[in-house]
């Protein structure tokens, strides 16, 4: 799946955690590292200073190339990786929204299991063997506790074979919980749902799952926007000058005359824009407020 410049930014800042100013700053300061070394290097060997610039220069070129390339190649498979996982949510979510019986279903007849019995909607059983079903959102692993109503009821109906099929993964404690059961219990993971899915046709088209994919990646976007835009809401001028103040203050009581007043001076800066924001969005709702009357 292709993706635009700008969704391609959102998940390189995911990927690193860092914004593209960062990003272009480490590549720089990288790149004139290697450069730098690259000069001195063969300064050392040609003795020549207009032959080691040129080398070094090209060096460095080669350098930015390969750093390119390697962030392109580690991008590209963040991507594979990350739409993998949101592809797969995406399935399970449509999974979510089935009923039980369908699963059931779906399960019965991808195993070719004949002569099964209904014991209550999300479990039954087939010869010696239990099957459940947990529909919980892909984010919410299952708890012990719902794995081990599945173990009472195999115990009570003698089953020898406990098998759990469902939405989510199970949670450690889950997990842990199996191990103990003296009924061979199997705790299926999600992907293994989707698979049996695909088989029986009830996943949904590849383009509902990419626009729901879509749907995700704009919706953490502009989380992300909504973050920073909180970040500059006028009610924070005050806070940022109280910070301000106080930056200050410990500068002249520890004596770091350095890195505490650029930190005053940046809560300064971010309480100048606050304060402009919020004022160029008081004008504006004017502007607007005389404009409707004008028009009534």
């Amino acid at each position: 799946m292709k993706y635009d410049r700008k969704t391609r930014a959102w998940f390189r800042r995911e990927m690193s955690g860092k914004t593209a100013l960062a990003q272009n700053m480490d590549l720089l300061l990288t790149t004139l590292l290697a450069l730098f070394a690259s000069y001195v290097w063969f300064l050392s060997r040609l003795q020549s200073q207009s032959l080691a610039v040129l080398l070094a220069i090209a060096s460095g070129g080669v350098v930015l190339v390969l750093l390119l390339l390697w962030r392109s190649m580690r991008l590209d498979a963040f991507i594979r990786s990350y739409s993998a996982q949101l592809h797969s949510k995406a399935l399970l979510e449509h999974l979510l929204l089935q009923t039980p019986e369908s699963i059931r279903a779906m399960i019965e007849s991808s195993l070719s299991l004949s002569g099964s019995h209904q014991i209550g909607k999300d479990l039954f059983i087939n010869r010696d063997c239990l099957y459940g079903l947990i529909q919980r959102h892909p984010n919410e692993p299952y708890e012990a506790s719902e794995l081990l109503r599945f173990y009472q009821i195999a115990q009570a109906h003698r089953a020898t074979m406990l098998q759990i099929y469902a939405t989510a993964p199970p949670s450690d404690d889950a997990r842990a919980l199996a191990e103990q059961f003296s009924t061979a219990a199997v705790l299926h993971e999600p992907e293994e749902l989707i698979a049996i899915a695909g088989h029986a046709d009830m996943l949904p088209e590849e383009e509902v799952v990419k626009q729901a994919l879509m749907q995700s990646i704009e919706l953490r976007q502009k989380s992300r926007a909504k973050i920073g835009k909180r970040m500059l809401l006028p009610g924070n001028v005050r806070r940022y000058l109280y910070c301000a103040a106080i930056i200050a203050l410990a500068s002249f009581l520890t004596g770091y005359r350095v890195y505490y007043p650029i930190m005053a001076a940046l809560c300064v800066c971010m309480a100048l824009v606050s304060w402009y924001l919020g004022r160029k969005s008081t004008a504006n709702q004017e502007a607007s407020s005389k404009t409707q009357n004008v028009n009534s």
